[in-house]
Order: structure tokens, then sequence, then C-alpha cells
């Protein structure tokens, strides 16, 4: 009998599903559109673990968001109000987050390989380790974010704003 070497094989990304299913669309697009008053604390929405792949969510409003290991491979979240979410180790690889704010979020281990963050907003974000290879990041400002040990290989970094960012270890090439 042959022992095998190694761990188990990923599945292949082919079998995920395109979009989600239509109640699940209508739920995070009612999620993604509450409007909360000032004076009212923020509940963040709770995607951890979620399979949200190519889901539509342009424009939400999900400040605070805890997305820890949800999957959000060719999602659309251009102008998505994301600030202080937490998307640590999630995958959302081909994702579309141009003009997104994520000021003070959390990337930290997440996979944003060859994701759209054209003029998105990551003031005092954290992305330690995080994998932006390939990504479209021009105009995007990255002031005072952490990028320790981040691998921008390939990266489209045109007019990138990395006022007081810190870059230790990141790999650039």
């Amino acid at each position: 009998a042959m022992i095998p070497s190694g761990p188990p094989e990923e599945p292949m990304a082919s079998v995920l599903p395109c979009r989600p299913p239509t109640d699940i669309q209508a739920a995070i697009t009612v999620l993604g559109r509450l409007k909360r008053p000032d004076d009212e604390p923020i509940v963040p929405v709770d995607f951890t673990g979620a399979h949200l792949e190519g889901a539509n969510l342009k424009n939400a409003s999900l400040p605070g968001a805890i997305l820890i290991g949800a999957q959000f491979v060719a999602a659309k979240l251009e102008g998505a109000l994301l600030n202080r979410a937490i998307f640590v180790d999630s995958i959302s690889s081909g994702a579309v987050l141009d003009r997104a704010v994520l000021d003070d979020a959390r990337l930290d281990g997440a996979n944003f390989k060859g994701a759209h963050l054209k003029e998105a907003r990551l003031h005092g974000a954290s992305l330690v380790r995080v994998h932006l290879e390939r990504a479209q990041l021009q105009g995007a400002r990255l002031v005072d974010a952490n990028l320790e040990r981040a691998h921008l290989e390939e990266a489209h970094l045109q007019g990138v704003k990395l006022n007081r960012a810190y870059l230790v270890g990141a790999h650039l090439y």
C-alpha cells in the first residue's frame, strides 16, 4: 500500500461556485445597505469562514466586518466601506476593491493575489504577510500602513502613497 506524502490536495478552484445563490446574495445585499445612526454603536457583520465567491457588495457599508478565513474570490467590493474590517487569513484573490475604504483594517496573512485595489484607502491598515502578488494597487493610499513581510511581487504600484508605511521584510520583486 502506498502511503501519501504530504498534506491532502486542495480542492480545485473550478468546483467553487462563480457567485453565491440568489437568496444568499439578497441577504448580503441587504446587510451591505443597512445604515446606522451616528449615535448608535456599530454591530459588525460576521462573515467568518463564509464562502462568498463572486458576491456583489459594491458600495456596501460594512465597517468593522469580521471576515476571518472568509472566501471572497472574484467578489465585487468596489467603493465598499470596510474600515476596521478584519480580513485575517481570508482569500480574496481576484476580488475588485477599487475605491474601497479599508482604513485601520486587518488583512494579516490574507490572500489578495491579483485583486484590484485601485485608489483604495488603507490608512493605518495592517497587511503583515498579506499576499498582493500581481495586485492592481494604482493610486492606493497606504499611509501609516504596516506591510511587514508583505508579498508585492509583480504588483502594480504606480502612484501608491506609502507615507510612513512600514515595509521591513516586504517582498517587492
